[in-house]
């Protein structure tokens, strides 16, 4: 069955601003959100986000973002403007170079995809946000929303 739009969040619950997709996935369950949108959980499982790139029209990923910004800063990305890291083993994979594999072994194609996150203050091992991430845990779920509502875009 082809979902219109699928939320995919990415993170690891114990790595404390790595779980921020993971808060605002929760945070989105909650809310009524249209029949055509599809939330799901991929953690940090490469097969899980490849698996979920086809039977979509839209793909957003949601994510810590790591730039070098002020942490909490929200940050949204094409697909097209990101560079894949080259320092690649099977563990350690960015997700803009995951995003692009996923992608290369689909056979259906989502139309759209989009990267939407924070700027991450640590991702040590921990199990809580920090401060500066949990406030903009709300601009982040807004700002999906905002996509989500977006057609044909």
């Amino acid at each position: 069955m082809k979902s219109n739009v699928k939320i995919v969040a990415l993170g690891s619950t114990a790595s404390s601003d790595d779980a921020l997709a993971l808060e605002a996935l929760k945070r989105l369950k909650s809310l009524k959100l249209p029949e055509e949108v599809k939330l799901v959980e991929a953690d940090r499982n490469p097969s899980k986000l490849i698996s979920e790139v086809e039977s979509c029209d839209k793909l957003i990923v949601i994510d810590a973002v790591r730039i070098g910004s002020k942490p909490g800063t929200l940050h949204r990305i094409g697909l097209e403007s990101i560079k894949p890291s080259r320092s690649i083993t099977l563990h350690n994979i960015d997700t803009a170079t995951l995003l692009k594999l996923a992608l290369t072994l689909a056979s259906e194609k989502p139309r759209k995809v989009v990267i939407i996150g924070l700027e991450p203050y640590r991702v040590d091992p921990g199990e809580k946000l920090t401060p500066e991430v949990e406030e903009g845990i709300e601009k982040l779920v807004e700002e999906v929303l905002k996509e989500v509502s977006m057609r044909n875009t």
